[in-house]
């Protein structure tokens, strides 16, 4: 039985109650292309998060600290979240494009005390490490399909990842309050802007999904936005953690392989953002500016000849030839004016809205 002190807001909470109830529950699939996939049922990402959570709390990050988690969407950034709940160390996810000044200035302003980095982004990390001397701890996560090589100056994740024995954490936050993470902005206006999030913000998530996304048990989700954006956690990851769900994620965006994933693994809902909403809007906004302007072509040629006088046998005005053509035409050009190409702002308001 799942003992009764564990609150289902709390993400490793309801992760430690589901690896109970139901822990072969197949709820997120990271799938890695030609390199196969990473199936994590409920027992692999409770019992991975808690060996993660044991390393963090050996190497000095407790209660209250920060953390950053480096990495595109890989399995070691699920069990970095649920290992930060389970001590109430706050995670910082990092996109993975970040470099320079920008990493140096995010590890530096939310007082990261350590690091967990994949591989591809360990030469990023590398580079600012000498101006972030606060940094204790990092881990690099090696990623099979990558085939690059295990540093000695680091402690490699994966060892710990799979160890057969560790001494368990037991939860160590009841607080709803106490933050989750601190998610940054994309500070195009400046300095990136760092936005803590409370652990009650799983509960918030569970509630959307019943106003909004109405997802069902056989659902099977696809995200292959990143994982350090609220979006990817809001739309796809947590709802699949509260549901029991699939969600499968891709390492990152792909416009080539959107489609035969979804078909590979069944998904009946996918999310996007960035280039493909920017696509939706731009691509909307000319399409309706030419049906307004096709369709008001076409309305004023009928009306041009009806104004003719009417001379069929010269092919002028009304009953002519040229006629019956502005008939056919405005028969088109009436709906694309008048209702089509209006519609398409409407759909660019939505789209807008959803995203």
């Amino acid at each position: 039985m799942a003992q009764a002190h564990l609150n289902p807001v709390i993400a490793s909470h309801l992760v430690e109650i589901k690896a109970e109830e139901n822990p072969d529950t197949r709820v997120y699939v990271f799938e890695r292309g030609e390199h196969g996939e990473d199936v994590i049922t409920y027992r692999d990402l409770h019992e991975k998060a808690n060996r993660l959570a044991r390393l963090l709390l050996e190497k000095g990050i407790k209660t209250g600290d920060t953390f950053g988690v480096f990495m595109r969407n890989y399995p070691e950034f699920v069990y970095s979240l649920v290992a930060g709940t389970t001590i109430g160390a706050i995670m910082v996810p990092i996109d993975p494009r970040s470099r320079g000044d920008r990493l140096k200035y995010l590890l530096t302003n939310s007082g990261a005390k350590a690091v967990i980095v994949s591989i591809e982004c360990l030469e990023q990390l590398e580079e600012v490490l000498k101006d972030v001397p606060d940094l204790k701890f990092i881990a690099v996560a090696y990623q099979r399909d990558l085939g690059m090589p295990v540093s000695p100056k680091y402690h490699a994740l994966n060892e710990t990842l799979e160890k057969d024995t560790w001494e368990t954490v037991d939860q160590m936050i009841m607080d709803v309050r106490q933050p989750m993470e601190i998610i940054y902005t994309s500070g195009t206006t400046g300095d990136p802007k760092g936005v803590a999030i409370r652990n009650n913000r799983t509960g918030l998530f569970n509630i959307l999904n019943m106003i909004v996304w109405k997802y069902k048990k056989d659902d099977i989700l696809y995200n292959g936005l990143s994982l350090t954006h609220g979006n990817a956690q809001a739309v796809t990851l947590f709802p699949a953690l509260a549901l029991g769900i699939t969600a499968v994620f891709s390492p990152r965006f792909t416009k080539s392989r959107i489609w035969d994933i979804c078909r590979k693994y069944g998904c009946t809902s996918f999310s996007s953002l960035g280039g493909m909403l920017a696509g939706i809007i731009l691509s909307g906004q000319l399409l309706a500016v030419f049906m307004n302007n096709a369709g008001g072509a076409w309305d004023n040629a009928k009306k041009l000849i009806e104004d003719e006088p009417k001379e069929p046998a010269k092919n002028l005005g009304k009953g002519s030839e040229r006629h019956k053509a502005g008939v056919v035409g405005d028969t088109v050009g009436d709906p694309m004016k008048d209702t089509a190409g209006p519609a398409l702002n409407t759909t660019i308001q939505v789209a807008h809205f959803v995203a």
